[in-house]
């Protein structure tokens, strides 16, 4: 905290890292002392060594549901405003929904209204399990990120796979990672686009999905990295909202043209994407910082559109006009 005079009075202002230290930070568990229920999945070895706390955004802000009325009251009118209705014709997706433990839930809908509420309030995602610490399937659960100990861990191909250790009453479950399930959302600017389509078994009864999860900015980083783009060039992809997906400047990455305020002052700008929202194809110039630095320059852009399954992205190659 540091101290600023202002007027007559002194101000106080606190940085961000200072409210999260006294306010958020999680406290310490020694696992040692913790009886364990179940079986042990989780060596003692690992405990010790690999064992972190759950992010800060996923430890108290639940707390935040009870303190104050106001933030409460908008997480549950957008949970009970987004699952209106839950139909599905997989019988084994529809008893997995009915074995749920969720307390206060009444049906489908309430369950998956309880998941979304959990979901925007702890700012981080939260964590479900799916059988007990004895392997028995149990349907849904909620496991709170203020409950959880994440033990690191990797497959064989280098990727993250943590397991996870649900500590609660001065007593520790084992829960594998691949019976848990975590919802979270992104903390960050993020441009992730995900695909999914249909799986039908043999006599047409719809039997789940194939999900992708893709971020554009990875797959055009990779087409065109052999290819010779001249300095005085840039190239840049935005979908129809104004979000850019894809910037050789990374730091526009995930910014939206209309609302942030980097572009704000570029009327010109502006007022070009509006016109590349509103045509598939075009060019025009516009007025806007030299790749790199701040200094203000005319570029020239031409923009054509690609598309996957309705939805559409434009790419634009610029260049500074001299």
């Amino acid at each position: 905290m540091r101290v600023m005079r202002l007027g007559g009075y002194n101000l106080a202002i606190s940085s961000v890292t200072d409210l999260i230290e006294s306010m958020y930070k999680p406290e310490a568990i020694d696992l040692s002392k913790c009886q364990r229920l179940g079986k042990q999945l989780i060596t003692k070895a690992a405990e010790t060594r690999k064992t972190v706390m759950a992010p800060y955004s996923m430890s108290k802000l639940l707390n935040l549901l009870d303190m104050d009325e106001y933030h409460s009251g908008c997480i549950d009118a957008l949970s009970m405003a987004t699952v209106m209705q839950f139909e599905c014709k997989n019988k084994q997706v529809a008893a997995w929904m009915e074995a749920a433990e969720f307390p206060a839930c009444e049906d489908q809908t309430t369950i998956l209204s309880e998941m979304i509420k959990f979901y925007l309030a702890c700012g981080n995602g939260f964590l479900i399990k799916m059988r007990n610490a004895q392997g028995q399937w149990m349907g849904l659960e909620r496991m709170l990120p203020s409950e959880v100990q994440i033990v690191e861990n990797y497959d064989k191909f280098g990727f993250f796979r943590p397991d996870y250790i649900q500590v609660k009453n001065n007593q520790k479950k084992d829960f594998a990672y691949a019976d848990i399930v975590h919802i979270k959302k992104s903390t960050h600017r993020s441009n992730a686009w995900g695909l999914a389509y249909p799986a039908h078994n043999r006599r047409g009864e719809l039997v789940g999905s194939i999900s992708l999860l893709i971020k554009p900015d990875w797959i055009v980083n990779r087409i065109i990295k052999d290819a010779n783009i001249p300095p005085s060039h840039e190239l840049w992809i935005m979908e129809k909202t104004g979000m850019m997906l894809f910037d050789l400047d990374e730091n526009e990455i995930g910014r939206n043209l209309f609302d942030d305020p980097l572009y704000a002052d570029y009327a010109s700008l502006l007022s070009l994407g509006r016109e590349i929202v509103r045509e598939n194809s075009g060019f025009g110039e516009y007025v806007f910082q030299r790749q790199g630095e701040e200094q203000k320059v005319v570029k020239k852009a031409v923009w054509d559109s690609i598309s996957l399954y309705g939805t559409t992205w434009r790419v634009v190659i610029a260049e500074e006009l001299k």
